[in-house]
């Protein structure tokens, strides 16, 4: 799931649908250019809430792909 790619307000009804289909593990990219519009300086407020929601419901994640 790109979280990136995907309105944070669409973020909990698609983890929902995953969930209602049987999935108990969400693959993710970070893509660190959405991370660190300039050099050093870096914002991870977006990933956090994409983890944050996941976790409340108890969504295994899966990130181990970062695009740099």
């Amino acid at each position: 799931m790109h979280y990136f790619r995907i309105p944070s307000a669409e973020w909990e009804p698609q983890l929902r649908k995953l969930k209602a289909d049987g999935f108990n593990l969400v693959d993710t990219y970070i893509p660190w250019f959405i991370h660190e519009p300039q050099e050093n300086n870096f914002d991870f407020s977006t990933l956090q809430r994409f983890l944050d929601l996941a976790d409340r419901k108890s969504t295994r994640l899966n990130s181990s792909h970062i695009t740099i």
